[in-house]
């Protein structure tokens, strides 16, 4: 007896009516953001090229596109949970890519042995000089 269209109850028909069930999206957003690797070179400053070549492509990879690099230097660690490693090789990326590139980044360098961690997070935007009324 409930299968019968007549004793249909709440939203069925008007969703099942409904003409196009997924919406629709426009272009991907672009967003910009900073990237920090901690390097693990691990006595090997002649590789820091090399790695920061890798992780250029890995971006690109994952459809982003590197605007400066910022090689910073190497740094001990304040505290170390791993006493192999003591100190890293600071650099910090400026990107431009899709949302998802935020959340995929980190994870495709997590085998990588030349990058030790990964801190990704959105740009600020660039403060513009604010046009003051002169005073009188």
């Amino acid at each position: 007896m409930l299968a019968d269209p007549r004793h249909r109850r709440g939203h069925e028909p008007i969703q099942r009516d409904r003409a196009d069930p997924e919406p629709k999206r426009g272009k991907r957003s672009v967003k910009r953001y900073e990237a920090l690797f901690i390097l693990n070179t691990a006595g090997a400053e002649e590789s820091v090229p090399e790695i920061i070549d890798r992780i250029t492509a890995g971006i690109q990879e994952l459809g982003g596109k590197v605007l400066q690099v910022q090689k910073m230097d190497k740094r001990p660690f304040a505290r170390t949970p791993n006493r192999k490693v003591t100190s890293g090789y600071y650099v910090n990326f400026e990107l431009e890519g899709p949302v998802e590139l935020a959340v995929k980044l980190p994870h495709h360098f997590d085998f990588d042995p030349g990058v030790y961690r990964v801190l990704v997070t959105k740009a600020e935007k660039k403060a513009e000089p604010a046009v003051g009324v002169a005073e009188a």
